[in-house]
C-alpha cells in the first residue's frame, strides 16, 4: 500500500466534509428526491465494492490468492 500522502488526506478531508454536509442536508430537509439520490449513491457503492469483491478484492488490501489493489477491475478505484 502506497505512504499516506498530503494529497490522500485532502481527499479524506473533502470527503468527510461533503459527507456531512449531505448528512445535514439529509436531516434538516427530507425530501422525496434527496430520498432517491440517496438510494442511486448507495446503490452505486454496492455496485462497486460487490464488483471489487467478485474480482476477488477485499478492504484490506488481499485476497486469498495475493495482495489487490483491485487492478483486475479496469476503473475501479474503490479499495487502491
Amino acid at each position: 500500500m502506497p505512504a499516506f500522502t498530503s494529497l490522500h488526506l485532502f481527499f479524506v478531508a473533502l470527503f468527510g466534509v461533503l459527507a456531512v454536509i449531505w448528512a445535514l442536508v439529509r436531516i434538516l430537509q427530507p425530501t422525496a428526491l434527496h430520498g432517491a439520490m440517496d438510494t442511486v449513491g448507495r446503490g452505486a457503492r454496492g455496485f462497486v465494492d460487490g464488483a471489487g469483491a467478485h474480482a476477488g478484492c477485499v478492504p484490506d488490501g488481499g485476497t486469498a490468492g495475493g495482495p489487490c489493489l483491485c487492478t483486475k477491475v479496469k476503473g475501479l478505484a474503490s479499495f487502491a
